[in-house]
């Protein structure tokens, strides 16, 4: 046992320790009784601590017994050595330690009394004492450096909890320890791990959830029971492991998975649909030449869905096509420059101005595609902007990590519906009359097969934000 207790370590060192140890008051009532002593003698904790500890000692070794406890509270030294025997008969060395320690308004206590030792030579007390004292520190040691946050609780009170879980809570250690679990907060994951603790009381078996917390991280929470003495509230230990990039790289790999199944079908469509399509085309040329005035206008209506539909199909065709060709190195510029002169043209159109902002740097990817996917970000920011607005292609290094380029395409439009925002990225999903719904699913394949994201958001002054991230070559 510890000679100078420490507040937040004593108890477990106490009652988890290999020797036998008992805890008495100034007046030698029992206060407590490690399990060691409680298994070794075949005493009951509850009937232990009604009793004083003379009572537990042979008669005939009482007397001399109080005297030397008597020198030690008085003042007399730090500890003592004594062989006494214990009513049951067992003859035993007996280490008295003396500290005061004002535990509370009505019980100071004096002693510690480490029994079952059965030989202390030279020098064996002060070693002991300090191996404890150090163990103490090595385990509050390695639970604050545990990076799973760890939370102990007995009854509604929290009586541990290691660095990792107070730099969960926010709060510092002195207004966690002793306070009910509620005062950490009602926000995730504390809401949750106060109603899995409950459940385990209940069931005294362990119980998991998943939760997402106010910062976005996913968390796994696991609530166990900790098996606790019968005088002592049962104990839950709750863990929470932050598994947010797993469950990011399993929804990467399901939608990759998706993509890929509607790639294949979309491209299986696109290519039965392009021969008729054609021949449609044909026949509408042959009949524009040989039919009589006054159908011109029909003619320019049949034209335009052919048109729109052959840009369906291309996109389609490139929906389905996973680039073949092998990464080259290539400045950021490059293929920004690229993408805006494919604009120009819409641009012109609708009287919409772009205006590019570009950072030095390489990348290393299929340029055709790579542009492909930034033309359609830029015509899609074209096709939401009014007339006499400008579309800002802006490029920059990340801030904390320079190995990636941040591609932000904004326009001053309305910006995205935030119940449309989580689905933009959508196969066949659009608002926008005449839309196929493919160009930003398109650059989402595109820009996830070089190893980057791409993100939809409002722009804080408005207007819609699209932002491609690329690592640099």
């Amino acid at each position: 046992m510890t000679v100078r207790r420490a507040a937040a370590a004593s108890d477990v060192v106490f009652r988890s320790s290999p020797v036998s140890a008992v805890l008495l008051a100034a007046d030698y009532r029992i206060l407590d009784a490690n399990d060691t002593f409680l298994s070794q003698f075949g005493y009951k904790r509850a009937k232990l601590k009604s009793l004083e500890f003379f009572e537990v000692v042979e008669s005939r070794e009482r007397v001399n017994v109080r005297h030397q406890l008597d020198q030690l509270q008085s003042g007399g030294g730090i500890s003592s050595h004594l062989r006494l025997t214990l009513a049951g008969g067992d003859a035993i060395e007996v280490m008295a330690v003396f500290h005061r320690v004002a535990k509370s308004e009505d019980v100071t206590i004096i002693g510690q009394f480490v029994v079952g030792v059965q030989a202390f030579v030279d020098g064996e007390k002060e070693r002991l004492l300090d191996v404890i004292e150090r163990a103490a520190a090595e385990w509050r040691t390695t639970f604050d450096a545990v990076e799973t946050p760890i939370v102990i609780v007995s009854g509604s009170d929290v009586i541990r909890i290691n660095r990792a879980a107070r730099m969960l809570a926010g709060k510092q250690f002195a207004e966690i320890i002793g306070q009910p679990l509620r005062t950490l907060g009602d926000e995730e994951p504390w809401s949750s791990i106060a109603e899995l603790t409950v459940d385990v009381k209940e069931k005294g078996s362990p119980s998991a959830r998943q939760v997402r917390d106010s910062s976005g991280r996913t968390l796994d929470l696991l609530a166990m029971p900790f098996p606790a003495s019968e005088d002592v509230h049962p104990r839950v230990i709750i863990t929470a492991w932050d598994v947010t990039a797993l469950v990011e790289l399993q929804a990467r790999l399901e939608q990759e998975r998706t993509m890929a199944t509607m790639g294949a079908l979309v491209a299986g469509v696109a290519h039965e649909v392009r021969n008729p399509l054609f021949a449609i085309s044909a026949t509408v040329d042959a009949m524009e030449q040989i039919a009589p005035s006054g159908l011109e206008e029909y003619f320019a209506v049949l034209r335009e869905e052919i048109d729109r539909m052959t840009s369906l199909m291309q996109d389609l065709l490139a929906y389905g096509r996973r680039s073949t060709t092998p990464f080259q190195t290539m400045s950021i510029a490059t293929v920004i420059e690229g993408a805006v002169r494919s604009c120009t043209a819409l641009a012109t159109q609708k009287k919409v101005t772009v205006h590019p902002h570009i950072v030095s740097g390489n990348i290393a990817g299929d340029r055709e595609r790579l542009t492909r996917a930034i033309q359609n970000v830029i015509n899609n920011a074209i096709q939401h902007s009014r007339e006499g607005e400008t579309v800002e292609v802006a490029s920059r290094l990340q801030k904390l990590d320079r190995r990636y380029v941040e591609i932000v395409v904004r326009d001053s439009g309305p910006g995205f519906n935030l119940n449309d925002l989580p689905r933009v990225f959508e196969p066949f999903f659009s608002k926008r009359k005449g839309g196929t719904g493919l160009g930003l699913s398109l650059v989402q394949q595109i820009v996830t097969e070089h190893g980057g994201e791409v993100t939809a958001r409002n722009a804080d002054g408005g207007g819609g934000e699209v932002v491609i991230v690329l690592p640099l070559s």
